[in-house]
């Protein structure tokens, strides 16, 4: 029998399914079923409810899923020690994440933040028109079509943006740890190799997760290297920005715009400079949120890992390497 700990809430529906799949196999508990803790072989968690106290009182914990993609959140270095399997969340909010990269994009480009300020204060800005030039007033109207983008990660949110900007032919780089190219990213440079063609970017987007090599790597020096004032999104992690150098960028007009899901300290203060950074976009990292929900992909994967788990003791999808963290 593999006894399952949820820390996360699972219709009841799906658990009934997961049991029914696997007969006899699998039970799941919630906390409030007071379970011998003792037995729990599986933990499924999440960055809003884990303790990690509670998954060290775990004697037999074998397997930790988590939902989100990220990983940092749990004592990866107790994992490691005590050889516990750790898959991840990742691809459930892939898609929602790239749909909200590409409505911070446009946003900016079209002038959006300009125009809700303008529109809050009552205030009609009409562009200056005539027969040989159009000039925009105080708001910078660009055009998405064919700007050069540059994407730092390659895996399945990056992806799932490349296909949202596909019909906007843009120019794709990736930057990755490794430097290999994938079908979604034919130009793919290594994270310490970058040259001139990266810092030519229209666009910066940040989707790396968090490790040692990737913090604080978005630093004024960074910044400084750009020649295009490019718009710069991060829905990676907060931990690869240097907060107080991205507000000097913006404010020496390094930096075009900016949109941001993500932060050194969550929840932000509310003294934070990055809130009165002009032409920006903040959310409070729920890029990833639909009322729909990831309910359906994390039962899919809980079905595939399950089955492999029982058979074999191993992860068959979505497994991560503790002492790397992804």
């Amino acid at each position: 029998m593999l006894n399952i700990l949820t820390l996360i809430t699972i219709p009841a529906k799906d658990v009934a399914n997961i049991k029914e799949k696997f007969p006899n196999a699998v039970d799941i508990f919630t906390k409030d079923d007071n379970p011998d803790l003792s037995l729990i072989d599986v933990l499924i968690t999440s960055p809003d409810v884990h303790d990690d106290n509670l998954m060290k009182s775990l004697p037999n914990l074998k397997w930790v899923q988590t939902v989100s993609a990220g990983v940092n959140f749990l004592d990866l270095s107790y994992i490691q020690e005590k050889d516990i399997a750790l898959s991840n969340g990742k691809g459930f909010f892939s898609n929602t994440i790239a749909q909200t990269v590409l409505s911070y994009i446009l946003a900016l480009f079209r002038g959006l933040p300009t125009s809700l300020n303008d529109m809050k204060n009552h205030f009609w800005d009409n562009a200056v028109q005539s027969k040989d030039s159009w000039q925009p007033g105080h708001i910078q109207l660009k055009s998405l079509n064919n700007q050069k983008v540059v994407i730092f990660g390659t895996g399945s949110i990056a992806q799932e943006i490349v296909k949202l900007l596909a019909p906007f032919n843009v120019d794709l780089i990736g930057v990755n740890r490794s430097g290999k190219t994938n079908d979604e990213f034919p130009k793919v440079y290594k994270l310490s190799e970058l040259n001139e063609e990266v810092f030519d970017a229209d666009i910066v987007i940040s989707t790396l997760p968090e490790t040692e090599e990737t913090k604080n790597i978005y630093n004024l020096d960074f910044f400084e290297l750009f020649t295009s004032r490019p718009v710069f999104i991060n829905v990676g992690r907060g931990t690869a920005v240097v907060e107080k150098d991205l507000v000097t960028a913006v404010n020496e007009n390094l930096l075009s715009g900016v949109g941001l899901d993500v932060f050194q300290s969550e929840p932000l203060a509310q003294d934070s400079p990055l809130w009165d950074m002009p032409n920006a976009i903040l959310t409070p990292h729920n890029s990833g949120f639909s009322q729909q929900g990831a309910m359906a992909s994390l039962v899919e994967l809980l079905g595939i890992n399950i089955a492999s788990f029982i058979e074999y003791r191993t992860i068959a999808k979505n497994q991560v390497d503790p002492k790397a963290g992804y």
